[in-house]
């Protein structure tokens, strides 16, 4: 029972990084304006810093790489609340971390503090047997990004021609 709630927050935890690094990669354009209002000149240093950081959860999560993919999660979360709750002043509640249309850009920081406890919960319950059935995680975890990055590059053909 452990091992089938953990995976579960392992799958929910990674749709969420992903679509959130996929949106900051291939709408960038937008993020680096988000911190650019803050950051100024240091703007695409943290840009691509996020963005490294988001990546190197991913694989953590992937690979299950305790107690790291914990402690990543917890401090992105923290971080993006903190910049929601006192940078953030031009959108109000709101954020771009999903691209402009995501229903999960409403209510971010209720959604972050809901993830932090999400996180903090899943790295109380690590099961001993989730070594063990790593095959099947690796399967899921790539088709999911796999179907992610075909409807992401699906929508933005369209919006190529759109624009023709």
């Amino acid at each position: 029972m452990k091992y089938i709630l953990y995976s579960l927050i392992d799958l929910i935890l990674f749709i969420i990084f992903f679509k959130s690094l996929f949106h900051k990669i291939v709408e960038s354009h937008d993020f680096i304006y988000e911190v650019y209002i803050i950051l100024k000149k240091k703007a695409i240093l943290a840009y691509f810093s996020i963005v490294a950081i988001e990546s190197l959860l991913l694989f953590c999560i992937f690979f299950n790489i305790l107690p790291w993919k914990s402690f990543i999660a917890f401090g992105l979360l923290l971080m993006f609340t903190f910049y929601l709750l006192f940078f953030n002043k031009k959108n109000g509640s709101n954020c771009i971390c999903f691209g402009r249309e995501s229903k999960l850009n409403n209510y971010p920081i209720l959604r972050n503090i809901i993830l932090i406890f999400v996180v903090t919960v899943q790295y109380s319950i690590y099961p001993s047997e989730a070594i063990i059935n790593n095959d099947l995680r690796y399967s899921i975890l790539l088709m999911i990004c796999s179907c992610m990055v075909f409807v992401g590059i699906i929508k933005k053909l369209r919006e190529v021609k759109e624009y023709d």
